[in-house]
């Protein structure tokens, strides 16, 4: 899935969206398994260092919250209690204490309509007023998980519908998302009667914790909106949609033959769909690793561009040593063409 790719191709020292979004299931894990003493406190440790580590890590409360309204009990109440404490203690440390604001629109550029904009052009548009970029971006974010349209604020496959091309991965992104999403949407629906009377199977909960963790990953993601930052709303996407994908079939078993072969047929294409994303991955992984070697290859034109030129020897060591390991210590691998990439990779 789009939201899951920047969590496995971030070239960083310390890959942050991949750690927010692990910690997510860690905590998924806690609140949904049978309680334990120490889960409290294992629920207040998470949450403290996923917040520090990077401002989406607020989403382990949310897990928390969902999973404890959905019926789970693997965190307590007194434990829950504590987590919201400290979410109220990180939002007064943040605004109150550090005065640590929200990004302005001059900081970076963002996705609107069918292309990139740039600060200043982002500053002209909504100077007057940043409310209908920001409700733009939260909307954006949400219809991402569930269509994988927009991507990062642009509308990728409108666009190729419009003024062509469409390609074929958007194609397949949209199709394999779509269809999950009306899955999920199906479950939700012959689960309402049993979620009206608060009887929760453990189902229901991934789907509510999804619910939850998507409604909030597109709230924060309001100044600004990228694929990664709602990794944590795609991986429970496909923990709702393993809950529900299994209902279908399970009901399917017991349903008249026209049915049954409705639902083949709808299995077929999104198990295909997502087949190909997942060589897809596969394929950008590899573009990545390429793009991250050369760069490498050209740092010291780069470092003098930026006006970083290390001075310092442990500084010039440590640029050597980590050229040395991009270049040489991994060969780069031979070079994947074809028209058909490009059925798999829409980067």
């Amino acid at each position: 899935m789009h939201t899951f790719a920047g969590t496995v191709r971030e070239a960083f020292p310390i890959n942050t969206f991949m750690t927010i979004l692990i910690c997510c299931y860690l905590a998924a894990d806690l609140a949904l398994g049978p309680w334990r003493w120490w889960h409290d406190v294992a629920a207040a440790l998470l949450f403290t260092f996923a917040v520090l580590s990077v401002e989406s890590g607020m989403l382990v409360a949310v897990v928390f919250v969902a999973a404890f309204a959905a019926g789970a009990r693997g965190v307590s109440r007194r434990g829950l209690t504590a987590v919201v404490a400290l979410v109220a203690g990180y939002l007064v440390l943040r605004f109150v204490i550090l005065h640590v604001g929200t990004p302005e629109l001059n900081e970076r550029s963002s996705g609107f309509g069918f292309s990139t904009r740039e600060p200043d052009e982002l500053a002209a548009m909504f100077g007057g007023s940043v409310i209908p970029f920001y409700l733009y971006n939260v909307v954006s974010s949400f219809l991402s998980v569930l269509f994988s349209e927009p991507r990062a604020g642009i509308w990728v496959a409108t666009r190729g519908l419009v003024e062509g091309p469409l390609t074929p991965a958007a194609l397949i992104n949209v199709t394999a998302s779509t269809i999950g999403t009306l899955v999920i949407g199906g479950y939700v629906w012959s689960r309402r009667a049993e979620w009206r009377a608060r009887r929760f199977n453990r189902g229901d909960q991934l789907t509510i914790v999804f619910g939850a963790v998507l409604v909030a990953n597109a709230a924060i993601s309001y100044a600004y909106t990228k694929d990664v930052i709602l990794s944590p709303a795609g991986g429970f996407f496909a923990c709702a949609l393993t809950a529900a994908t299994a209902h279908l079939i399970d009901g399917a078993c017991r349903a008249t033959t026209a049915r049954r072969l409705l639902v083949s047929a709808a299995l077929v294409v999104l198990s295909s769909t997502w087949a190909l994303r997942a060589l897809g991955e596969h394929a950008g992984i590899r573009k990545s690793a390429a793009n991250v070697r050369n760069e490498w290859a050209i740092v010291d034109e780069w470092l003098e561009r930026e006006h970083l030129v290390p001075t310092a020897a442990s500084a010039i060591e440590l640029e050597r040593r980590l050229r040395t390991d991009a270049i040489w210590t991994h060969p780069a691998r031979p070079v994947v063409t074809g028209d058909w990439v490009e059925w798999l990779s829409d980067d």
